[in-house]
């Protein structure tokens, strides 16, 4: 037997109405949980776009300070430019005048000076030749006592003299230089030579009576008569010849001429040598004519004639070589003399070159002080112009610096908006796209049930209809 199931059984129908039940909860829930993330959706939708509003106003507030910090800057350039425009034209204008001014005081100054050097120079020309004119008045003035002054310096100087005794060695020839040659070139000198020769005249007169004293050192000379003892090695040639021409004196003649020799000359005692150096210390010229006729008197009373002759010949050498003396030593004064005035005219000619060479030294170093200070002026000038230029060219390149900078920041950060509002593009297409999956996930889950609910909805129908068909059937 079949088990046939009541008709008034309420268990399937609880099944149904449970399923409908949990099927509406689910859906509920669904739709909860849709309108929650649509409501979040928004929210964060909103939240971006106050983000994003935000932003936009920061930025536009950056830009405004950027523009305004631009015309701020640009101000401030073309300020710096007028000044510097105007700095320019006062500091030439400025320039000009100050090298106006200075050039206006050097030139004043320089004219000056050179006015006053020419009077100086007119005026030391002046005093130089007043000078010149003083000294050869002061010359002819007290040139005696300037050559008594030569004098006694000469006498200091005895051992040069004692060694230039002899005639060989001329010591005028030696102190006469090329260099003095060559300064002997003005009319001047000529006329001053002449005076110095009228000069000279005085001075011989006064020289000789004082060297005569001097001269006496010499070794003196004998008698060199016939009758004399004496060798003929100590006299002088000349003597010896007159002394080989004479003929021996007679006898007979020798007693009056003895008395005329004791008339003239001193006792026949004079043939002795002290009393002939006596006779010429104390007499001098005379004295040595008596010396000579005592001589002969003691000497046998003969030969007058020759010791005249003998006598004779030794005056006249003595007169020749005091002659030569007188003229070397006049001729080593003149030299000296001319020496003298040369050596102070090269003095003055020296001091003269030195004072122009001293004047020139001067004025060439204040030339270079002058042109050293204008180079340093200048120098000066343009450091401080190139340290201008440097600091100008600083802050522009920092102001470059800082805008490149700047470019670079916006730069970055409208690449980072770009990058995140990619990133929040792909997560928007994301969430989309997992929402249409989803809805369509729910959209098949639905159309399932929907098609299970039929196909129970048809079955039970069926089973119903069975159902009645047996219970049909059986009541049949």
């Amino acid at each position: 037997m079949q088990h046939i199931p009541d008709v008034h059984s309420p268990a399937p129908l609880r099944s149904t109405e449970k399923e409908e039940k949990e099927k509406e909860k689910k859906e509920k829930k669904e739709e909860k949980k849709k309108k929650e993330k649509e409501e979040k959706k928004k929210k964060e939708k909103k939240e971006e776009e106050k983000k994003k509003k935000k932003e936009e106003k920061k930025e536009e507030k950056k830009k405004k300070e950027k523009e305004e910090k631009k015309k701020k800057e640009k101000k401030e350039k073309e300020e710096e430019k007028k000044e510097k425009e105007e700095k320019k034209k006062t500091g030439k204008k400025k320039e000009k005048k100050e090298e106006k001014e200075k050039n206006k005081k050097e030139k004043k100054t320089g004219k000056k000076k050179e006015k006053k050097e020419k009077k100086k120079k007119k005026k030391t020309g002046k005093k130089e030749k007043k000078e010149k004119k003083e000294k050869k008045k002061k010359k002819k003035k007290t040139g005696k006592k300037k050559k008594k002054t030569g004098k006694k310096k000469k006498k200091k100087k005895t051992g040069k003299k004692k060694k230039k005794t002899g005639k060989k060695k001329k010591t005028g020839k030696k102190k006469k230089t090329g260099k003095k040659k060559k300064k002997k070139k003005t009319g001047k000198k000529k006329k001053k030579k002449k005076k110095k020769k009228k000069k000279t005249g005085k001075k011989k007169k006064k020289k000789t009576g004082k060297k005569k004293k001097k001269g006496k050192k010499t070794i003196l000379l004998r008698y060199a008569g016939p009758g004399s003892s004496s060798p003929p090695e100590h006299f002088p040639p000349s003597l010896l010849a007159v002394r080989a021409q004479a003929p021996p004196p007679p006898l007979s003649t020798s007693l009056p001429r003895r008395s005329d020799g004791e008339e003239g000359g001193g006792g026949g005692g004079g043939g002795e040598e002290e009393e002939e150096e006596r006779g010429e210390r104390e007499g001098g010229g005379g004295g040595e004519g008596g010396g000579g006729g005592g001589g002969g008197g003691g000497g046998g009373g003969g030969g007058e004639g020759e010791e005249k002759k003998e006598k004779k010949v030794r005056e006249e050498e003595k007169e020749k070589e005091k002659k030569e003396r007188e003229e070397e030593k006049e001729k080593k004064e003149r030299e000296e003399e001319k020496e003298k005035k040369e050596r102070e005219e090269e003095k003055e000619k020296k001091e003269r070159e030195e004072e122009k060479e001293k004047k020139e030294r001067e004025e060439e170093k204040e030339k270079k002080e002058r042109e050293e200070e204008k180079e340093k002026k200048e120098r000066e000038e343009e450091k401080e112009k190139e340290k201008k230029n440097e600091v100008e060219e600083e802050k522009e390149k920092k102001e470059r610096e800082e805008e490149k900078e700047k470019k670079e920041r916006e730069e970055e950060k409208e690449k980072k908006e770009r990058e995140e509002e990619k990133e929040k593009k792909e997560r928007e297409e994301e969430k989309e796209k997992e929402e249409e999956k989803e809805k369509k996930e729910r959209e098949e889950e639905k159309e399932e049930k929907e098609k299970e609910k039929e196909k129970k909805e048809r079955e039970e129908e069926k089973e119903k209809k069975e159902i009645i068909v047996f219970i049909v059937s059986q009541i049949q």
